[in-house]
This record gives structure tokens, C-alpha cells and sequence, in this order.
């Protein structure tokens, strides 16, 4: 079955880079009546905690096959349902009597049954609300799923809608699951869900990139559009990545890698005077190392002005200042400006905040305080309802880009070692609530963003 062609989830908590189970995704009953979880995890083995793959049982590790060929060979049953313009529902029930380890390839697409209703474009497992895609190699084979002998499991995906216009998917709607390569044979729209599908970042970005590749609605009306599926923020990052996307294919090479989504993304202006004027120019090596936020950083000297790029970028100045008493901490003054197309030209100041140095002579310190600086004042995370075994935390992004990961720390420990909370794909100025195994407040440390 192809498409017609056209002119909740789940953050996981590492303390450093271990694993820990967060929370429980959703449940099915077996057999037996008893519930089977579907977990998002973050595996210890090092190469799938670097695709961050939600992991098979560590007892019993089953047979690894795609879930379109387990389906196709009759190894599972495939029930894939409507639920809204957001997300689909699968159960799935191995019909063999033993345990699977199913995979989700990225570029899924659920294609509609009967075609009078929207296909969707489908996204990651196990990631939190109105995120898309997680971080992960070109060849990683996709998230893995433990399902065992005879039982069912019921998963959300999150997804996209592919027809503009067409009625919203319900639960009483079926679909078939196919590779978008195979559903679509848009080239174009292929490369651009692969790619966002392996990139973390905010469903807000591949909706719109896929009403403009597929339905040809042109950049400027999904900005005109107000709907709240999509963003002027989150039109600019789709309309970058198809942009690459273009040249890449203009000269026969692999689509826009996660390297160039970041090139070209940060500026970055260090100032400093009199005796600070080394330590403003070991701070420059340092980020010109380091990068910030997870971007590499062009510098620009303190007497010059960046121009402004045409698509979605920050410009970031830290000066020390003029003066400084013995007796009190070294601060700098953090600024931050963004290009932001389709809310004006030129760069627009987005605030500042304040990064406190504790030795001052120490470049890396330093480049960690601005890290530290930048979260604090532009992510903010507030502590919801608390459950038995988990707190839900509202995380807000005041950033033109989607967080990939964050850094935070626990207030009430004093040098308390942080964690890391990832995939997140909470879009630019958007924010998600997500259930955290912790009960105190928290506190942004740093952040990386994807560069969508």
C-alpha cells in the first residue's frame, strides 16, 4: 500500500553517563493477565547509549528484527490506529514462542488503510511530549524493543501529519506501516524525515518540514498559519534543514549530517579589558575548543558586529567588567542576540545573564560558567506533581532552538554530582512535562541543543 504522491513519554536521568530507568511508558496484559511495561531506558552498553535506544530485557536479549519484517514474516501481529494529529498507536503481539527484539527503523511512516484520512510520519519511542527524533548515527539501526514470547504491547510514536487538509486520525482508523522510501518515493521528503527522525529535536520542526515538502505549502504560510502544531521558530529550523538537505542532494552526497545542522549556528564575542585581557583571550581558545551549548563557535572580535546570517542563529557576548571589587565574585555579563527569519531582520536581543567565575584564571571554568549562565537564564524547570516513584518537572525553552539534552543538578545537595536528562527535543520557545525519578527541585547546569 503506498501513499498517493503529490505535485507522552519519557526523558531518561543518567547521573554522568550510567543508566537508570525513569518511568513506564504503558503496559499491555500477556497471556497471563499480567502487565508487560514498555520501558525507555538508557542502555549500558556504550554504543546504545550513544544512540540512546531504549534496551531489551538485560536477562533475556532476543532475536533483533525489524518490526516490517516481523510483521510481513508473521513473527507479529501489527495494529497500528489513529489518535489525534500527534501520535499513532501500535500493539504489537508476538506470535512466536520466543522473546523479540523488535526494531523501529527511523523513517517509518504509517500509511492510512483506507487513504481517506491523513498518513503520518512517524518519529522516535519513549520521548517526551512534543518530541520528534533522537540523536543517533546514520547507522544505528533504530530504538530496540523487548517483547516477549506470546505477550502484546501497546507503544506511542509520535508523528506528523503527510496530507494537509485531509480529516484527523482516529482510533477507529488503521494504518499499514512502511518505510517512507517505499510510501512515498519523494527523495527529497525521504532524506528530511530520515534525518529528523535521527536528530532530537521538536515536533513542531518536522511537521512543518513535511507540510512544506509534501503538501508544497511555502515557508512563509505555515508561519502565517498560527496553528499551534507549528511555530515561526520551528518553520526557520525546517526551513534550514531542507535547505541543506537540497545542496547535499544537488551533489549526489549524503544528506545534511548532524555536523552541518550545527555549522554556521553560533557566534560568539568574548570582551575584556586592562588585566583581564588574557583571560578574556583564554576563554576565546577555550570555546573555540569547546563550542557552547553543544555548537562549534565562530568568534568575532569585540569591535566588530556579525553580519546576519539568513536562517536561525545565536550571537552570544561575555565581558568582563571594567571594574572589580577585591572583596566580591567575578562576574561577566552574558548577552544574548538571535536571527530569528520570519520575526524581523537583523539580530534581536533575546537578554543576559550572569556568569560568576570561582577561579577566575581558569579558561575551562570560565567556559563552564557561561554554559551554566546561559541554562539558568534561559531554561527553567519547575517541579510539577509528585508520585510515588517519579516528580513531573516543566521544562521551558526560551531559545530559538530544540534542546537535545540537559544537564541538571539537585538544590537541595550541595555538590551534588548533575544528571543528564536526554533525548528531550523540547522545541524553541516551547516547554514539556516529563516524569523524573527525583523528589527535589532542580536546577539547569547546561544544555546542548541539536541544531534544529
Amino acid at each position: 500500500m503506498r501513499m498517493a504522491r503529490q505535485g507522552r513519554g519519557t526523558a531518561t536521568w543518567r547521573p554522568g553517563r550510567a543508566a537508570l530507568i525513569l518511568a513506564l511508558v504503558t503496559w499491555s496484559s500477556g497471556l497471563g493477565g499480567e502487565p508487560v511495561w514498555s520501558q525507555a531506558v538508557a542502555p549500558v552498553a556504550d554504543h546504545l547509549a550513544r544512540s540512546g535506544s531504549p534496551a531489551p530485557d538485560r536477562g533475556q536479549v532476543g532475536d533483533r528484527v525489524s518490526i516490517l519484517n516481523a510483521t510481513r514474516q508473521g513473527l507479529v501481529e501489527t495494529l497500528v490506529t489513529g489518535d489525534g494529529e500527534t501520535r499513532v498507536r501500535v500493539a504489537l503481539t508476538n506470535k512466536t514462542p520466543r522473546r523479540l527484539a523488535i526494531v523501529l527503523p527511523p523513517g517509518l511512516v504509517a500509511v492510512a488503510a483506507t487513504g481517506q484520512q491523513q498518513n503520518m510520519g512517524l518519529g522516535g519511542f519513549g520521548l517526551p511530549e512534543g518530541a520528534f527524533g533522537r540523536d543517533r548515527p546514520d547507522d544505528d539501526p533504530g530504538d530496540v524493543i523487548d517483547l516477549p514470547a506470546g505477550r502484546t504491547l501497546k507503544i506511542a510514536l509520535p508523528g506528523v501529519c503527510l496530507d494537509y487538509g485531509k480529516p484527523t486520525p482516529t482510533p477507529s482508523h488503521r494504518f499499514v506501516l512502511e518505510t517512507i522510501e517505499s510510501a512515498s518515493g519523494d527523495v527529497r521528503l525521504a532524506a528530511v524525515m530520515g534525518r529528523l527522525a535521527r536528530t532530537s529535536c521538536a515536533r513542531g520542526v518536522a511537521q512543518a518540514a513535511a507540510w512544506h515538502l509534501r503538501n508544497h505549502l511555502s515557508w512563509s504560510q505555515l508561519v502565517k498559519l498560527g496553528r499551534k502544531e507549528i511555530n515561526p521558530h520551528e518553520v526557520a529550523l525546517a526551513a534550514r534543514l531542507v535547505e541543506l538537505t537540497d545542496l547535499a542532494l544537488s551533489r549526489e552526497q549524503r544528506p545534511a549530517n548532524p555536523d552541518e545542522l550545527k555549522r554556521e549556528r553560533l557566534m560568539v564575542t568574548v570582551q575584556g579589558y586592562g588585566t583581564h585581557t588574557s583571560s578574556a583571550e583564554a576563554l576565546s581558545q577555550a570555546i573555540t575548543h569547546g563550542g557552547l551549548l553543544g555548537l562549534p563557535a565562530t568568534l568575532i572580535a569585540a569591535s566588530e558586529r556579525p553580519l546576519a546570517p539568513h536562517h536561525t542563529a545565536l550571537w552570544i557576548k561575555a565581558a568582563w567588567p571594567d571594574t572589580h571589587p577585591h572583596d566580591q565574585p567575578l562576574t561577566l555579563k552574558v548577552e544574548v542576540f538571535a536571527v530569528q527569519p520570519g520575526l524581523g531582520t537583523g539580530w534581536r536581543s533575546l537578554g543576559s545573564t550572569t556568569a560568576s567565575l570561582t577561579t577566575p584564571g581558569d579558561a575551562e571554568a570560565a567556559r563552564t560558567a557561561v554554559e551554566t549562565a546561559l541554562a539558568r537564564g534561559f531554561v527553567s524547570i519547575k517541579k510539577m506533581a509528585q508520585q510515588r516513584d517519579h516528580t513531573r518537572y516543566r521544562i521551558e525553552n526560551r531559545l530559538p532552538f530544540s534542546i537535545a539534552e540537559l544537564t541538571v543538578a539537585e538544590e537541595s545537595i550541595p555538590g551534588a554530582f548533575p544528571h543528564v536528562l536526554e533525548p528531550l527535543g523540547v522545541g524553541p520557545k516551547r516547554f514539556t512535562v516529563v516524569p523524573i525519578a527525583a523528589e527535589a527541585n532542580l536546577t539547569p547546569e547546561r544544555i546542548r541543543l541539536s541544531g534544529l
